[in-house]
């Protein structure tokens, strides 16, 4: 495994890059967040699945959230990232970024805007820039 430590800065902008990358949430089929949806010419991967290698993601790492799981959180503090900011940016994405998806095209936006706002809540609570959030914003 990794022995690099990033910064929360670090990880903050590898998630937000890859979120507004990726530009869709990872979901199963029951629209429930998952670390990896495995699709026919890519793999959809939700804030923390994006973190982690895959040479190390397993299957069962589906269903824990990275608090409730030791194992989780010994194998992203050996991955170099924070549990606490993974667990946080997890949440956004679980709660705020997925459900952004479900609504119509028109409020869409609106709804995004949801998430970006409570990404920017949470830079501002740990005294981190969102970079990469001002160079995607309309």
């Amino acid at each position: 495994m990794s022995k690099a430590m990033y910064s929360p800065q670090e990880t903050l902008d590898i998630v937000v890059t890859h979120l507004v990358n990726q530009g869709v949430p990872a979901v199963d089929r029951f629209g429930d967040c998952v670390y990896r949806k495995p699709l026919k010419n890519k793999t959809l991967k939700c804030a923390v699945g994006c973190l982690i290698p895959d040479e190390i993601y397993d299957t069962g790492m589906e269903g824990a959230a990275i608090t409730y799981s030791p194992n989780f959180v010994r194998t992203i503090n050996e991955l170099g990232h924070s549990p606490y900011l993974c667990r946080e940016l997890q949440k956004i994405h679980d709660k705020w970024w997925k459900v952004g998806f479900k609504i119509d095209e028109k409020n869409r936006h609106l709804q995004n805007l949801s998430a970006w706002k409570k990404l920017e809540e949470l830079a501002f609570r740990l005294d981190l820039e969102l970079y990469t959030l001002d160079y995607y914003k309309d």
